[in-house]
């Protein structure tokens, strides 16, 4: 009788105890995920900010270029009309001199 009382009062003490150490799992197996979670989410942040500096870049670079492009057509133009008005000086001076 003595065992089946000590078993009883076992049972109501290691119970809930058991049960605060499921509660404990369960809750830190919960944090664990959330944890891996926002840790996801920070990795997915910071691709994203690194595309976004990446694409940042790479416009400037394609700005840089057209840049670029646009002043060596400018000096094209300008050394095309410097040609055409030595050209025309040229012409005219036949023709001055041919008169």
């Amino acid at each position: 009788m003595k065992k089946l009382f000590y078993l009883f009062i076992l049972s109501i003490t290691v119970t809930p105890l058991a049960a605060d150490v499921d509660q404990s799992d369960i809750r830190r197996q919960e944090l664990q995920r959330e944890i891996r979670n926002q840790q996801i989410r920070q990795r997915q942040i910071n691709q994203q900010e690194i595309n976004a500096a990446e694409r940042r870049v790479q416009i400037r670079k394609e700005e840089e270029q057209k840049a670029q492009n646009n002043k060596d057509i400018t000096q094209q133009q300008v050394e095309q009309s410097q040609k055409q008005a030595a050209i025309n000086k040229e012409e005219e001076a036949k023709s001055n001199g041919g008169n």
